[in-house]
């Protein structure tokens, strides 16, 4: 799950905030209403592998089989 890789990241040391680099993860919140409450409030609804990032700071990253800047 996208908490777990969350986790496991944490703890291993490799989160930061900083401009990221091909192959980093992202984490989205609040992509969907995953608990169904009709709220947005759901942190850590998404994930995606950062692909590229230009110098204008543009940010392509591929997410369940698509790819999005």
């Amino acid at each position: 799950t996208v908490r777990l890789l969350w986790d496991r990241s944490r703890q291993s040391g490799l989160v930061h905030y900083h401009r990221p680099r091909p192959g980093d993860l992202v984490f989205f919140d609040n992509t969907y209403d995953a608990d169904g409450n009709r709220r947005w409030n759901d942190r850590l609804s998404h994930v995606g592998v950062v692909l590229s990032v230009d110098e204008a700071g543009t940010i392509t990253f591929a997410h369940g089989g698509a790819t999005c800047a």
